[in-house]
């Protein structure tokens, strides 16, 4: 899931502007899943335009909910239970608990949150407008996906592919969100400052990246029952000064925020603190540290937050029952219509990576591979429309992303 806001000028920005905030912003973030919106921070100064005088929601559902499952909260609560109360290679009973909140997270997570994406643009007010990711861009990826079906060997370089892949997707997503919760909250970027924030997360997706590239240990071996294949070895020194470069941008940014608390008496809201600083952590931690932190990463840290941020888009574009104040949206989360829009999600998420290879199994597929295909190229054409379907330049996403 990404979704993605354009970049814009909270000064520029009415703080009576209705929106809300979908997933992954569209940032100007380069190395993100989201592209620079070109008059995106003109349209913003026009966003409550028509809209209504209506206090905005700081959060994007409210500040537990957000918090944990959009700001990564509960990643550390769970990571925190597992590494230091446990044991890392802890077997017993709280362990095996966590394990089982992992397998059930991923299906009603993580799964769903690729789902999201399909049910937005398949709308019928969506679909003619993102017509070629309906069309031509899902035809393609059914195509890789039956490919990897009949070239086993194919399916080991889509989960390469899709393992490089992830990292500009998952730091887009944590960049844009935390530049969402900023603009809520009426905390000025300049554009310098935008840009040293972008340049950290894409030094961290880098790093990410080369760091595949550089060490078996981190771009060989498994994945959903895969065998990766190791494209390297880099020169360590690349690595080294990739580690340098993160590490600088890091400071800078830090001293960035300082200077803003400082001076301005401007301080960096906490949901972006946390989301910047969980986007980053994810990324830099050894061997050990990952192997325990990752499982819980996909279904309750990017999953969660990209459902957060979809089902607030989805039930402030339905509408919010019995005139229901968007600092409020929370209330609506029992509400029918969120059931529904939550349940559909995860029956097609389940009939998708859990029915349709079981289906395949039957028919002497293996279950790995036709698993592996599916999740991959579901995942490409995922990757691909968030890159699209959540740009500031349309103003009906703007004034509900905003809201």
């Amino acid at each position: 899931m990404t979704v993605l806001v354009a970049d814009l000028d909270p000064v520029k920005q009415p703080v009576t502007a209705i929106t809300d905030s979908t997933s992954e912003l569209q940032a100007g973030h380069t190395a993100g899943s989201s592209q620079l919106d070109q008059g995106a921070e003109a349209a913003c100064s026009k966003v409550a335009a028509g809209t209504g005088k209506q206090e905005i929601n700081p959060w994007i559902l409210n500040p537990a909910i957000d918090l944990l499952f959009s700001c990564g909260g509960i990643v550390w609560l769970f990571f925190g239970l597992h590494f230091f109360v446990f044991g890392n290679h802890s077997r017993d009973l709280g362990v095996q608990a966590l394990v089982m909140l992992v397998i059930v997270g991923t299906h009603m997570l993580s799964e769903t949150h690729n789902v999201a994406t399909l049910h937005r643009i398949f709308q019928k007010e969506e679909k003619a407008r993102f017509k070629f990711h309906t069309e031509k861009l899902a035809l393609v990826c059914g195509f890789l996906a039956i490919a990897g079906l009949l070239v086993p060997s194919a399916v080991s370089v889509f989960t390469k592919i899709y393992l490089i892949w992830v990292s500009q997707h998952f730091t887009a997503q944590s960049y844009g969100l935390a530049l969402l919760y900023c603009y809520k909250r009426n905390y000025t970027l300049s554009s310098f400052e935008k840009n040293i924030f972008s340049m950290l997360m894409q030094a961290t997706c880098l790093f990410a990246i080369v760091r595949q590239f550089t060490f078996y240990d981190w771009g060989g071996g498994k994945f959903i029952g895969i065998d990766i294949p190791f494209w390297g070895p880099l020169p360590e020194p690349v690595f080294v000064a990739v580690s340098y470069v993160l590490a600088g941008l890091a400071a800078l940014f830090t001293l960035i925020v300082c200077k803003k608390a400082v001076f301005e008496k401007k301080v960096f809201p906490l949901p972006a603190s946390l989301l910047t600083a969980t986007g980053i952590l994810i990324w830099i931690f050894g061997k050990e540290v990952t192997g325990t932190l990752w499982l819980y990463v996909p279904a309750f840290y990017h999953g969660s937050q990209y459902l957060v941020t979809s089902t607030a888009y989805y039930l402030k574009d339905k509408g919010l029952p019995d005139g229901l104040p968007t600092v409020q949206i929370a209330k609506a989360l029992t509400k029918p219509l969120a059931l529904k829009y939550f349940a559909s999600l995860v029956l097609v998420g389940t009939f998708m990576y859990i029915g349709i290879p079981h289906v395949l199994e039957q028919m002497g597929v293996s279950f790995d591979l036709a698993f592996a295909s599916i999740f991959c190229c579901v995942n490409f054409h995922h990757f691909l429309t968030d890159a699209a379907i959540w740009k500031l330049r349309d103003k009906r996403t703007r004034d509900i992303l905003m809201a």
